[in-house]
């Protein structure tokens, strides 16, 4: 999680507010918005676009946690 939160605080101060309300919007499972898609082979793992920024989470029943925040590359999902 440090690295997400050192990644989201690099950030343009346009970009870092954009993806502080996507990451508000996950954790408020209020996902009708959201560019969301759930990740091939995995149980409990998602995805959201924002741009070319993604945010991967897990979720379950009873909690959401942010695994990473990052730009889009090919390496994003291994």
């Amino acid at each position: 999680m440090k690295k997400a939160v050192k990644f989201v605080n690099s950030l343009s101060k346009e970009l870092r507010q954009k993806v502080a309300n996507v990451i508000a919007l996950i954790l408020a499972r209020e996902f009708e918005t959201l560019d969301l898609k759930k990740i091939q082979g995995e149980i409990f793992l998602y995805r959201v676009r924002v741009g070319k920024i993604r945010i991967l989470f897990i979720m379950d029943q009873e909690m959401i946690e942010i695994i990473d925040v990052g730009w889009r590359t090919d390496n994003t999902y291994k």
